[in-house]
């Protein structure tokens, strides 16, 4: 179901904690809300499930006001990062439950639960009880449980936070599936950009209780309009350097000359790590780079190590040049693709 929420705000013992937040989902898309520990991401997630009151604002769900409804007749499936799994049912009956609770016979509700833990890898445990797995496993069952009845919003609270990396990838894949087959509207609360990044059809960025920016993963990657955010964005992180701009608004980054809005004013360039390119000897408008530290991360490799005295990471493909720790290398920058940031107030201007 679509979902909407407006001037969204909430207060604990007089501090405000989400302050003035809105937005709309449309049906069937997966939104991720991204940021620190924190930020209030849970917080504003309890909100639209019912968990937590409101302090002023509203949240509509398929048009219709559910602020104050209760938390079992908002059609909202929720996925708990602590699992929040009966003790005392099987596997099983722990995904079955949400279908029993709607009146379906128990046939369907075993046959429903069997297929959905098939999908999650849970299938062979459906005997045991929560007690008996490990924490991935239980979250597994957390995840088949809550998406089971197919609910018109899903709720997940860093639902992969304790899976290993093979189950993380395969996990967030099926849950991406079963969101777009069954046109559900979804909520994918994380702290860790690799994850929204792959994942959405939407990302919102929270910082202090604020939305620092929202849209889709690769505007928000290459469009960042704020130095949090670029920073946020990006594995591994995009490089900064600090500079003050002259009295044309040109600064240098090593060699290089750099035409910005700015005039005489103390600035940071951000520079992803992959809009450098290597080149195979100097030239007047290439730069140095010594390189400490050499890591092959499968189809890429990270180099690590100082640029006009600054440190750095740039992202290779890997075996596309035999670079070795303790060497010199030239660089080129494509200037349109470096980014300038306010030092005082992190706004993007360039």
């Amino acid at each position: 179901m679509h979902l909407e929420v407006r001037n969204l705000r909430k207060s604990f013992d007089g501090k405000e904690v989400v302050k003035d937040i809105s937005f709309t989902i449309k049906q069937g898309d997966l939104v991720c809300l991204l940021g620190p520990s924190g930020c209030g991401k849970t917080t504003v997630l309890n909100m639209i499930s019912g968990l937590l009151d409101v302090t002023s604002g509203t949240i509509m769900i398929g048009g219709r006001d559910v602020t104050h409804v209760h938390p079992k007749e908002r059609g909202i499936g929720v996925v708990f990062q602590n699992y929040a799994l009966y003790p005392h049912m099987t596997v099983l009956e722990n995904i079955m439950f949400p279908l029993l609770i709607q009146k379906r016979s128990k046939s369907e509700a075993r046959d429903e639960a069997i297929k959905i833990a098939k999908m999650v890898e849970i299938d062979q445990h459906l005997h045991k009880k929560p007690a008996m797995l490990s924490g991935g496993q239980q979250q597994r069952v957390a995840i088949a449980r809550g998406i089971v009845k197919k609910p018109g919003v899903l709720l997940l609270d860093e639902p992969l936070s304790n899976l290993d990396a093979r189950l993380r990838l395969v996990t967030r894949e099926n849950i991406r599936r079963i969101v777009k087959q069954f046109n559900i509207t979804a909520i994918f609360v994380t702290h860790d950009q690799e994850e929204a990044l792959s994942i959405s059809d939407q990302i919102i960025v929270l910082n202090q209780g604020v939305i620092q920016q929202k849209g889709n993963p690769q505007d928000l990657y290459q469009n960042p309009n704020s130095l949090f955010v670029a920073k946020f964005m990006g594995n591994p992180p995009i490089n900064l350097f600090e500079g003050r701009t002259d009295e044309a608004g040109k600064i240098k980054l090593d060699k290089i000359s750099i035409d910005t809005p700015c005039k005489q004013q103390d600035v940071i360039l951000g520079v992803r790590p992959e809009t450098f390119r290597i080149l195979d000897q100097a030239s007047p408008q290439s730069v140095e780079f010594t390189v400490e530290l050499v890591q092959l991360i499968g189809r890429d490799t990270i180099l690590s190590g100082k640029l006009g005295g600054q440190m750095c990471k740039i992202v290779t493909e890997t075996g596309k040049n035999n670079i070795r720790e303790n060497s010199i290398i030239h660089l080129s920058i494509d200037t349109t693709q470096v980014m300038v940031f306010e030092k005082q107030t992190g706004a993007r201007v360039l």
